[in-house]
């Protein structure tokens, strides 16, 4: 409840990492924990008071309000990241709240395709693609948990690659630690995602193809058939590869 409410006031600095950690400590506290068999049958009064309190609505209606007002306002950056996971976290007792981080999601997206590299001095080039990887992996960490669509398949490939071929900086960049941290919470996300990930692409593999046209975007067919690879005990693991006309692409 007390989490609503600050998020519904707007007191806290959300794009500050110690606010980020006590946001986080708040939202992932299940309860006391006990060593006694008492324990084990009483409710969760944090959870509890969410569902019996229409707790859950309510801090929707906070993370949405803030995702709207975030939009338009990238310099604030910081503040996606913690809203994102959030969002993600709660759409998995709240279905309705994966609209929310789904939206985050598509912001975190406009903020990269909104970074431009042009004919920029070489340490601006950099900064721009590390604020580009940076969004990527935002969007990413949104789409972490909960219901997962086609579309939000599609878009977390989009997302993971951009975000990867994006990371390549000629300089360091202020961005450099940033980069690191949400690289590992992404990749974390990818890794418990995988399975449903699979599933997808098996069932329609123009995902990968419209993902590497994010970063080929001339040089990508119309169409490519891809394929799962396998090891050499023939067990299949998360590597595909396309055979084009005129060559091969693996992803």
């Amino acid at each position: 409840r007390k989490l609503c409410i600050a998020l519904a006031e707007r007191s806290l600095p959300l794009q500050e990492p110690s606010v980020r950690t006590l946001l986080l400590s708040a939202m992932y506290q299940l309860g006391e924990l006990r060593n006694d068999r008492a324990s084990v049958c009483e409710p969760l009064l944090w959870r509890t008071d969410l569902s019996l309190f229409d707790g859950w609505a309510a801090l929707r209606r906070a993370l949405a309000g803030l995702s709207e007002e975030l939009r338009d306002k990238p310099r604030e950056y910081g503040a996606l990241l913690v809203l994102g996971e959030l969002a993600a976290h709660a759409s998995q007792w709240d279905s309705p709240t994966r609209d929310v981080a789904r939206d985050l999601a598509r912001t975190a997206r406009l903020w990269a395709e909104a970074q431009r590299e042009d004919s920029s001095p070489s340490a601006e080039q950099s900064a721009a693609r590390a604020r580009r990887c940076l969004f990527c992996l935002y969007g990413v960490v949104c789409n972490a948990l909960g219901d997962l669509s086609s579309e939000d398949a599609a878009e977390f490939c989009r997302l993971l690659l951009l975000a990867d071929y994006s990371g390549l900086f000629a300089e360091p960049t202020p961005y450099d630690h940033e980069v690191r941290v949400v690289r590992a919470i992404a990749l974390a996300a990818a890794a418990r995602r995988l399975p449903q990930l699979q599933q997808h692409v098996e069932l329609d593999g123009r995902m990968l193809t419209e993902a590497v046209r994010c970063v080929l975007q001339t040089q990508t067919p119309a169409h490519l058939e891809w394929r799962c690879m396998r090891d050499e005990r023939g067990s299949s693991g998360c590597c595909y590869e396309a055979i084009a006309n005129y060559g091969s692409s693996a992803m």
